[in-house]
């Protein structure tokens, strides 16, 4: 399996955000002949430049290139993006990358296993977006159901849906009001995720009012890296100290983005 996780911070609108996207390096695939699984260590979260944004996925690894020869999707996907550059919006990327999948992958191999992208990034206008699609559906208790054999249609999960909440109007980026919020989107196996990160948020909370720990001193891009290590350093420790099977493993990827604009000073608000 895997984990891949993406965050939309909102410290003053969308204006003041920043998006935080993750994913462990843990690949589980099956073997092209007999079908069992094999393990090894590779990327699933790569930055597409040109967009502003990330593309990472979960669940079923291997496709049929255009050699018509068998390679793993962290091989296959660098080209894809490098080829894909004409694209100026993120959802025509990703109906792009659906549509050459569905074509690419193998059928026996995806029925089996629940799989899934994520596509999170910012608009020209600078407004934050994440959109995924799957294979799948997911349970209340974070397993999958309903694998089918190809990718669904794209759903945008937060534009579509929890944007709203904040007054998101469809058209303009000042609708949206929200003021040190956060939309968090995670697929895999996200089970010690769900448990522990919004925990550790409470944890670091407590932690930083002690005199003798120092604070992060603002939402720069090294704290917030520094900050999501220490929380990826105990979801590992968990998999490797008490799992029975390692889905999830180190090292880690993380990418952080922000809306292209001016600069300005970062705000000295840590998002929780």
């Amino acid at each position: 399996m895997t984990l891949i996780s993406n965050e939309i911070y909102m410290l003053n609108g969308v204006k003041d955000s920043i998006i935080v996207s993750l994913a462990d390096n843990r690949l589980t695939y099956r073997n092209e002949k007999d079908r069992k699984k094999r393990y090894k260590s590779g990327k699933k979260l790569f930055k597409i430049e040109y967009l502003n944004a990330t593309v990472s996925f979960f669940g079923s690894l291997q496709i049929i290139n255009e050699k018509n020869n068998c390679e793993l999707l962290c091989d296959w996907m660098p080209k894809f993006i490098q080829n894909r550059h004409a694209h100026t919006k993120l959802i025509d990327f990703g109906n792009d990358l659906r549509n050459e999948l569905n074509k690419r992958s193998i059928k026996d191999h995806l029925r089996m296993d629940p799989s899934g992208v994520h596509l999170c990034g910012y608009r020209q206008d600078g407004v934050p977006e994440f959109m995924h699609f799957s294979n799948c559906s997911i349970r209340p208790d974070g397993f999958y159901d309903n694998i089918l054999d190809s990718y669904k249609d794209i759903e945008e999960d937060f534009l579509g849906r929890d944007a709203i909440e904040f007054g998101w109007d469809g058209t303009n980026p000042e609708s949206i009001i929200a003021e040190n919020r956060m939309r968090l989107y995670r697929n895999g196996d996200v089970r010690a995720h769900s448990a522990a990160w919004e925990k550790l948020d409470e944890v670091f909370q407590i932690v930083f009012t002690f005199n003798d720990f120092k604070r992060p001193y603002s939402s720069s891009n090294e704290d917030i890296r520094k900050l999501i290590k220490q929380k990826l350093t105990f979801i590992s420790a968990l998999y490797n100290a008490w799992s029975t099977t390692k889905m999830v493993g180190a090292p880690w990827d993380i990418i952080i983005l922000r809306p292209k604009k001016e600069d300005k000073e970062p705000s000295n608000e840590i998002p929780s």
